[in-house]
C-alpha cells in the first residue's frame, strides 16, 4: 500500500526534538558557590561521585487524519525546576525548610502568582536526590517560561520534555482519547536506569488502543557527577526513538463541520458518517466534546470529578457507546424483513388509521386522522406508526430480529477502541433470559416502530444504513488505515473487511431506496432538511422515547445514504432532547446536521456520481408511488415520539379480518 503523506514530516520533527532533549533535559549543575578547599574523600563524596544512566522517554508517534493532517502530535513543553545547593550544605530539617520557603517566596514574587511548594516533599527530595532538579510545576505557559529563563537566579530553571499536543483542540476528542503519566516523579534515592522524566502512556480511545505502536522507545544518557554533585561529563549512549504514526480514516473537514453544527444546536448527541463501501469512518463526533489537552500533564482529582459529575456527561463517547431506541429509522429494516421474506408486497395497500387496537390497548399514530390505505413507500414516507404496527404483527418479532441482527444490530461493529457498545437486539433468547417473556402482538407492534427493548448506537445505525445502500454488505468499522514508521514506510495496513452479506432481492433494495428517497424529497416526507441540491439523498427520520438515567426523554434520529443511486457516504445522527421535552424530532433536530455535512462532502463534484457498486437492475422501471397528500395542518415535517397506548377494550373484530383475513 502506498504511504499517505504526513502534513508535518516526522523524521525532521523527531530529529529536532531528540537533539533538543538530549542536551537540555539533563540535570542542571547546582548553583555556583565560592571555591572551597580540596577535601579528602569521604563516604558522602564517594556516594556523590559516580556515573548514572538515565532513560530518556521517546516521543509518541502522531495520530493523523486520512490526508496526513495531525490530530495528535508532540511539542516541546517546559516544567519548572528548583535546584538545591550541595547535598551536605543544609545540615538540618529547619535549614532545609527555611531554604524551600525562601525559594517559594522569591519564585512567587518573580512570577506574580503563587507556586505551592510542599516543604515535606522538598525536604525528601533534598535528602535523596539533591543532585537532581526538583520539578515543582508542569507544562509552563510561554509567559511563565520566559520569566523564569530571564531570571538571574540559578535556583530556578525550566526543564524541557515531550508534551502531547492536540492541534485541533477538542476535535474528535472521543476518538483520539487522552494520555497520562506512566509513572510518578521519583523521590527515592537516585538509581541507575530511572527515567529522566516520567514517560506518558495512552489511557483512552486511540491513544490507548494503539499504545504499542504509538509509544516511543527510550534512549539512554550517562552522566558523571563529581564529588561536588556537579556534572563532570555527559554521554548520549543512544537517542530515543519516536513511536510509529497511526493514520486514521477521518476526513478533517467533515469532522469540523459536524462539531461546528453541534456547537450551535446540540447540547447532547452524536453523529457518524462512514463510507458504506469500505466501512471507513469519515467523521465521528460525540457532544458535548472532550478536550484531550486537559490530560496532557495529568488531571487533578477535582477537575476529573467535575467532568465525571457533569450532567451532560462529556466523558461519554455517545457515537459508539451511547445506545438509544432507534424509533422510526428502524422501519427501514422492518420493511427489509417483510419485502425480502415475501410477507410484504410492495404494491400492497394497508390501512393507516389514527389508532389501532391491539388486545385491550389503543396504539396511536402520530397523526390524528385516518391516512387511508398506503403502500410501503407511502407508509415509510409519512412514517405511519399504525401501518407498521400491523406489519409488525404480521411478520412477528422473531423474524424482524432475525433481519435486524443481520444488519448488525445487537453486535459490535469492530471499532478498534475496546469499549464499543453492542446495543440491544431483543431476540427470542434475549426476551427469555432478560425479561422472562415471549413475543406477543403488543411487542411485535412495538418493535416494528423501533421502540421496546431495541437500542442502537449511532455507529451501528450508520453501518446498517450503509448496507441498505450498498446492496447488503456489512463492513467492519475501519478507523485506522495504516501504521507508518518515522520514515513514512507503511508497517501495517488494514484493508476493508466485509463481516456479513445479507441476501436481499434486488426488488427489495429498489423499493427501500425509493421509499427513503421519498422521505427526503417528497412534500409529505419528514427529512427534507437533509436534502442537497443536485444530489439524491435517501434517509429516514426517527423520534423515540427513552429513559436517560431514569428520566423520560426524547431522541431524534436521522439516518441514510447518498447518492441514493450508489452511495459513497452513509450516516446516522442522534439528538438527545431535554427531560420531559417532546418537541424534539428527527426531521427538525438531526436532519439539518446531515444536510450541512453532505453539502460539504459534495462540494467535490466527483462525489456526486454514484459509487462503483454493483448496479441494481430495474431502478428506472420501478413505478414511483404517489404519497397521500398531507393537509396543510398536517405537513409531515415532525414525527412525535409514540405515546404509551391507553387501555381501551376492542370492539372492532372486523378490522382484524380485513388485515389478516381471519
Amino acid at each position: 500500500m502506498i504511504p499517505l503523506p504526513l502534513k508535518r514530516p516526522v523524521p525532521f520533527l523527531a530529529a529536532l526534538l531528540l537533539s533538543t532533549l538530549a542536551h537540555s533535559q539533563e540535570p542542571a549543575s547546582p548553583p555556583s558557590a565560592p571555591p572551597k578547599p580540596a577535601a579528602a574523600p569521604t563516604s558522602q563524596t564517594q556516594k556523590i561521585a559516580r556515573t548514572l544512566n538515565f532513560n530518556v522517554p521517546g516521543p509518541r508517534g502522531q495520530i493523523t487524519a486520512a490526508d496526513g493532517s495531525p490530530l495528535a502530535n508532540n511539542r516541546i513543553g517546559h516544567n519548572l525546576s528548583i535546584h538545591f545547593p550541595h547535598p551536605d550544605a543544609l545540615k538540618d530539617k529547619n535549614s532545609i525548610h527555611s531554604w524551600i520557603n525562601d525559594a517559594a517566596h522569591d519564585l512567587s514574587q518573580k512570577l506574580g502568582r503563587s507556586i505551592p511548594l510542599s516543604v515535606e516533599a522538598g525536604a525528601k527530595h533534598y535528602r535523596n536526590r539533591a543532585i537532581m532538579p526538583w520539578i515543582v510545576a508542569l507544562n509552563l505557559s510561554e509567559d511563565d517560561r520566559a520569566k523564569i529563563e530571564t531570571l538571574a537566579d540559578n535556583r530556578f530553571s525550566t526543564q524541557p520534555f515531550y508534551a502531547r499536543a492536540y492541534p485541533n483542540g477538542h476535535l474528535a476528542g472521543h476518538v483520539l482519547g487522552y494520555i497520562g503519566l506512566a509513572g510518578r516523579f521519583p523521590d527515592a534515592p537516585v538509581d541507575n536506569n530511572e527515567f529522566l522524566f516520567p514517560d506518558i502512556e495512552g489511557r483512552y480511545a486511540l491513544e490507548l488502543a494503539y499504545e504499542n505502536q504509538l509509544a516511543g522507545k527510550p534512549g539512554q544518557l550517562n552522566i558523571l557527577f563529581n564529588n561536588e554533585g556537579r556534572i563532570a561529563q555527559k554521554t548520549i549512549v543512544y537517542p530515543p526513538t519516536p513511536g510509529m504514526n497511526v493514520v486514521t480514516t477521518l476526513q478533517l473537514d467533515l469532522q469540523k463541520i459536524c462539531e461546528e453544527v453541534m456547537a450551535k444546536s446540540f447540547r447532547r448527541g452524536a453523529a457518524v458518517f462512514i463510507n458504506p463501501n469500505s466501512g471507513d469512518i469519515l467523521a465521528m463526533a460525540s457532544w458535548p466534546p472532550l478536550d484531550p489537552s486537559l490530560f496532557v500533564t495529568g488531571i487533578s482529582q477535582t477537575d476529573y470529578t467535575k467532568l465525571d459529575k457533569n450532567p451532560d456527561e462529556p466523558l461519554r463517547a455517545r457515537a459508539y457507546k451511547g445506545t438509544y431506541p432507534p424509533g422510526s429509522t428502524f422501519k427501514c429494516f422492518v420493511g427489509a424483513a417483510g419485502l425480502a421474506s415475501g410477507k410484504l408486497d410492495p404494491a400492497e395497500r394497508i390501512p393507516c388509521p389514527a389508532a389501532l387496537e391491539i388486545g385491550n390497548r389503543a396504539f396511536k399514530n402520530h397523526k390524528s386522522t385516518d391516512r387511508g390505505d398506503l403502500t410501503f413507500v407511502e407508509a415509510l414516507t409519512e412514517s405511519c406508526n399504525t401501518w407498521f404496527y400491523s406489519i409488525g404483527m404480521r411478520l412477528g418479532g422473531p423474524l424482524i430480529m432475525d433481519y435486524a441482527t443481520q444488519f448488525g444490530f445487537g453486535a459490535k461493529t469492530g471499532l478498534p477502541l475496546g469499549d464499543e457498545s453492542p446495543g440491544i437486539a431483543p431476540t427470542e433468547e434475549y426476551l427469555r433470559e432478560k425479561r422472562r417473556m415471549r413475543y406477543n402482538a403488543g411487542l411485535d407492534a412495538q418493535v416494528a416502530i423501533g421502540q421496546g427493548d431495541t437500542e442502537a448506537t449511532p455507529l451501528q445505525m450508520a453501518h446498517a444504513m450503509g448496507a441498505l445502500g450498498n446492496g447488503g454488505n456489512i463492513y467492519a468499522s475501519r478507523l485506522v488505515s495504516q501504521i507508518q514508521d518515522i520514515t513514512g514506510e507503511v508497517i501495517h495496513s488494514f484493508p476493508p473487511r466485509i463481516t456479513h452479506q445479507i441476501e436481499l432481492p434486488p426488488t427489495t433494495l429498489l423499493v427501500l431506496r425509493e421509499a427513503m428517497i421519498s422521505v427526503v424529497s417528497s412534500r409529505s416526507g419528514t427529512g427534507s432538511r437533509a436534502s442537497v441540491p443536485g444530489v439524491t439523498v435517501a434517509g429516514k427520520t426517527g423520534t423515540a422515547q427513552w429513559f436517560a438515567k431514569g428520566v423520560e426523554s426524547t431522541v431524534g434520529w436521522f439516518g441514510g445514504f447518498a447518492p441514493a443511486e450508489g452511495p459513497n457516504i452513509a450516516f446516522a445522527v442522534a439528538f438527545e432532547g431535554e427531560p420531559h421535552d417532546n418537541s424534539v424530532h428527527g426531521g427538525t433536530h438531526a436532519a439539518p446536521l446531515v444536510g450541512a455535512v453532505l453539502k460539504k462532502w459534495f462540494e467535490d463534484k466527483s462525489r456526486r456520481s454514484p459509487a462503483a457498486i454493483p448496479a441494481i437492475e430495474g431502478l428506472a422501471e420501478v413505478a414511483k408511488a404517489e404519497p397521500v397528500n398531507p393537509t396543510t395542518e398536517e405537513k409531515a415535517e415532525t414525527e412525535p415520539a409514540p405515546q404509551p397506548p391507553p387501555e381501551k377494550p376492542s370492539d372492532k373484530p372486523s378490522f382484524w379480518k380485513r388485515l389478516f383475513g381471519k
